[in-house]
């Protein structure tokens, strides 16, 4: 007897759609890979975004914070308190450097103040971050200080204005720090 070759199939059809799930699972998860990898990079431009701008925040802002006064019973420096949210106006000035604000030289930055003799329109434009942003570049942040301005604040003056709102020792003018930050 004569055996009778038969042709097998090289590639079944199971064989083919099985591959063809396979090479696309690769590629959904190649992609979800890149996506996440992209995020993370982003999150963290923007967590160091934020980290400059309020770090340069607190630095020009306690740099002129205002003085409290030694007198009352019992003082700010009894007690140990200290005066937060607010600027001694008469010696802000706005000519400070990027390396003392901790701004690092590969990032930009413009700072501008508006309080009683600076408006919106034209804002206290701030040392080394004289220049805006240029319209090209990306991720930009931007936060805006709130502060109030006073000097030789004394802390019965200043516990009678918490409490009832009068005879405040500070300038009821809020100003407004804006500190914008970008990767350059």
């Amino acid at each position: 007897m004569e055996k009778q070759k038969t042709k097998g199939q090289i590639f079944s059809l199971d064989f083919l759609i099985a591959m063809t799930l396979a090479v696309l699972a690769i590629g959904m998860l190649l992609n979800v890979y890149e996506l996440s990898a992209y995020e993370i990079k982003e999150a963290r431009l923007r967590n160091e975004l934020t980290a400059i701008a309020i770090n340069a925040g607190n630095n020009y802002l306690g740099e002129y914070s205002c003085t409290p006064s030694n007198s009352g019973n019992p003082s700010f420096n009894d007690q140990g308190y200290e005066l937060l949210g607010c600027v001694d106006t008469p010696n802000f000035q706005g000519a400070l450097q990027k390396r003392f604000l901790m701004i690092p030289e590969t990032f930009g930055c413009y700072i501008t103040l508006v309080d009683e003799t600076n408006d919106a329109d034209a804002p206290l434009i701030m040392g080394d971050c004289s220049d805006d942003a240029p319209e090209d570049a990306e991720n930009v942040l931007v936060i805006k200080r709130e502060f109030l301005s006073g000097n030789n604040i004394n802390k019965d003056d200043f516990d009678n204005c918490i409490t009832s709102g009068t005879n405040c020792p500070y300038d009821s003018t809020i100003n407004e720090l804006t500190i914008k930050v970008w990767k350059e």
